[in-house]
Parts: C-alpha cells; structure tokens; sequence
C-alpha cells in the first residue's frame, strides 16, 4: 500500500505472523466479522516521522510474542498504541490499563507490581479483558496479581521466567515483549499522522497533538462572575503539581472531551466523552 500526499510518499507492507504453523493477520477488526490488517511503513516518511526502523508495534514478529492463544485483533493492537501513548510520558515504572482505547487506569510506583494494583483498583470492572501495559519488566508478583483477572494482553519490555510461566497458564492470554519500550521517550516530540475514513468513503486526515507538559505551563486558576475576578488564594503543594502533571499525561490518551482525577500518581476516576 502506498500512500502519497504532496510530494511525500511511504510505502506499507501488510504484517502476518506464523501462529501454530500457520499465517496470519489481524483476527478481526472492531468486531468479528469485519476484516482488518495491520501495515508496517517500509520506506519513505511523512513529517520526518513515519518510516523504516521507527516501528514498535508495527514491527513486533513472531518472536515478540511469547504467548499467542489466539491471534492478535485490532482492538489488541489499537488498545496497546494507545496505552503507549501515555506510558511515553513516564520514567519511573509505571502500569496503563487500557480497554477499548481509553485507560481504565494508570499508575506510577517504586514497583511494577504496586503500579499495577494501584492502576487495577481505579475500575476493576473496567480492566476486565484489557491490555495491561508495563514500561518495567513483569516480575513473579506482578503477574501474580495480573492473573486474578480476565486479561488479553501483556506488554512489557522483558518477562522474569517464573512470571511468563504463571501467565501462561491463562488461556488466550497473549504476551508482548516491547523491547524498543526504551525508545518511547523519543516520541514524545514526534507527530504523525492520523486517518480518519467517513461514511461516504471521505478521508480526513490531522497531525497527532503537539503538547508541551511541564508545570511551566500551569496557572493558577482564575474567573470572573459578574464583573467580578475570582482567584485560587492557596498555591498547590509540590504534591499537587506532581499528580497534575501525571493526569495531563493520562489525559492525553483519553478521548476528548475529558476529566482525570488523580491523587498521589494513581487515577482516581477517568471520563471520556
């Protein structure tokens, strides 16, 4: 598949992996019943972005996927981009819980296995048959805990050997090794390029958010009411800076419009729409 716009051009290679001996793609689309396929830019780019040796979803093979079950779907693979697109943002170990495209919970701890417990307590419910993102390794305790669930997909940058036997036990249950995970924070500055197909078989197409998160650009609050100017009178704590700048980060892979609450880096309650 190629795609041109203006004098641009990259060119797309269609991805199939050999699951039990046989070749496949995508199971299905957002549902069963409707056919998708997953492409891996090959050559050229689009805004300096999109291109050969960029790819970490793209490009897993066969060897990424430690434990197949089922072949991967769509959502699989859309619920893992989007959970990346927050853990982007983050250093220190942190978990994203994501269904459907929006996170069901995010957490960042000295451990991941705390992250973990902390980003499942914001909506157990909502977590059931997600995909679990690490940027830490999966040791034995965290996926102790990830096996008290219904979950798809793993993806961490590695898997300790007692934890990949444990989750192996789950049926279906799907693990990726992300190992380009450490290269995510590359791409907190880069954009690319978003398609969207209408009903009529029209196209749109935008660049992907530019956000500076920094607490440089938080302001105090401020309102006016009938010609009246109101004004937070209590600064925020370090505290306070430290979980608004983790929910601005959240909110990022959150469709707008939408409301984060987050205390002590673990989210509270998340709203989408």
């Amino acid at each position: 598949m190629t795609i041109t716009i203006g004098h641009e051009k990259t060119t797309y290679r269609k991805r199939e992996w050999k699951t039990e001996g046989e070749k496949e793609g995508l199971r299905y689309g957002d549902n069963p019943g409707q056919e998708a396929a997953l492409y891996e830019p090959v050559n050229g780019r689009f805004n300096g972005y999109a291109g050969t040796g960029d790819g970490i979803i793209s490009s897993l093979t066969e060897n990424d996927c430690l434990e197949t079950g089922k072949h991967l779907s769509k959502s699989n693979f859309t619920d893992l981009d989007s959970a990346l697109n927050i853990l982007k943002y983050f250093d220190e170990p942190t978990v994203v819980i994501m269904k459907h495209n929006n996170p069901s919970g995010v957490a960042s701890r000295n451990s991941v296995k705390e992250a973990y417990v902390a980003a499942n307590d914001t909506d157990r419910i909502a977590a059931y048959g997600g995909v679990v993102a690490a940027n830490a390794g999966i040791d034995a305790g965290t996926a102790s805990e990830i096996c008290r669930n219904f979950v798809e997909v793993v993806a961490a940058p590695s898997f300790g050997k007692a934890a990949k036997d444990m989750l192996a036990q789950k049926k279906n249950m799907r693990l990726l090794t992300i190992q380009e995970i450490s290269k995510l924070a590359d791409y907190r500055k880069k954009r690319y390029l978003e398609f969207k197909a209408l009903l009529d078989g029209g196209i749109i197409v935008q660049q992907s958010a530019d956000n500076e998160l920094s607490a440089k650009n938080l302001m105090d609050a401020e309102a006016e009411y009938k010609k009246k100017a109101y004004a937070v009178k209590r600064k925020p704590t370090a505290g306070e800076i430290d979980d608004m700048l983790f929910s601005w980060k959240v909110v990022q892979g959150v469709i707008s419009n939408s409301m984060v609450f987050v205390k002590g880096k673990t989210t509270v309650a998340i709203g989408t729409g």
